[in-house]
């Protein structure tokens, strides 16, 4: 693949082409260097873990990049590229899932306090979660040693080296891609809409779940935008990724309550006490409801007029 030094770096006012170009060359890169990371680690090594978690980022990173620019770019080569992406997220997607659900059920126990632990609590999260996690990495490895991965490695590289622009692309940056950025500010708004009109539990999960991933998508398309607009691309980018980490927070504590009764299930059927795990599913069921109550006054420090006025 073309070393990343083929293309310039953008300077104020470039061809739009150039924007998306740097941003494909860096995350197909990262791909490949975190596809090493997955395949030489162990189950719960702290590279091994990274190296999921940012392959997973630069998958989506890719897919967002190559819809939020479309415009930029022939779809009939690049949705079939964006296809085979989502398919490596979801193969990558249950080992980070897992090692997340994992770590935060750890960090909970830990915050109780000694006398509300009751029972063989850390083994059991321990068993639970170890054959679970070698599984997942067993699948994201064999994702990355098949034969489909290697066609995707070498669209990709492909990609990279020879984007297929299109006439748009050669217009200037600044003309062309903030109303891009934009529409994917009003995609993220659409969904936190949608969230406000819900009140079924399940439909608003579902929801939440559509505007966290909307507030990421924001989030990547404005740092692929920084080397142009700078702090102001910056900002918003921050402001996405805040919104999106406190919906994510809640999503992890809404799987986190089915494990937890499972958990609390398994304890139960081996004599055990499971008290702990009744504990901590009211702490995650009230986590969730404090989220919820502060949807708005998110939503309002991410939708500021100040962080979008340059689009």
């Amino acid at each position: 693949m073309a070393s990343g030094d083929a293309v310039p770096e953008p300077a104020e006012r470039r061809a739009a082409r150039l924007v998306l170009h740097r941003w494909l060359l860096d995350q197909t890169a990262e791909l490949g260097r975190r596809d090493t990371q997955i395949r030489g680690g162990d189950v719960g090594d702290d590279d091994t873990v990274r190296g999921v978690h940012q392959a997973r980022v630069a998958c989506r990173r890719l897919r967002g990049a190559l819809a939020t620019f479309r415009p930029l770019v022939d779809r009939e080569v690049t949705e079939p590229v964006r296809d085979e992406l989502r398919w490596l997220a979801h193969a990558l997607g249950e080992a980070r899932d897992l090692d997340v659900a994992h770590q935060r059920l750890r960090e909970l126990v830990a915050t109780l306090p000694e006398e509300l632990v009751v029972g063989p609590v850390h083994q059991r999260l321990e068993k639970a979660f170890a054959e679970r996690r070698r599984e997942a990495l067993d699948t994201a490895r064999d994702a990355l040693a098949s034969e489909r991965y290697a066609a995707l490695r070498e669209r990709l590289d492909r990609l990279a080296t020879a984007p297929p622009w299109t006439d748009r692309s050669e217009d200037d940056a600044r003309d062309v891609l903030p109303p891009l950025v934009r529409r994917d500010f009003q995609r993220l708004r659409h969904r936190v809409h949608a969230v406000r009109a819900l009140t079924e539990p399940n439909e608003q999960d579902a929801a939440v779940h559509a505007a966290r991933r909307a507030a990421k998508r924001l989030r990547y398309a404005a740092e692929a935008v920084e080397p142009i607009w700078g702090d102001a691309a910056t900002r918003l980018a921050a402001a996405a990724r805040g919104f999106a980490e406190a919906l994510g927070e809640r999503q992890d504590a809404v799987v986190a309550l089915p494990d937890l009764a499972a958990l609390a299930a398994q304890a139960h059927d081996n004599g055990e006490d499971a008290f702990t795990y009744g504990v901590l599913h009211e702490r995650e069921r009230q986590r969730v409801d404090e989220i919820d109550d502060h949807f708005d006054d998110l939503w309002r420090a991410t939708s500021r007029k100040r962080l979008r006025s340059w689009l």
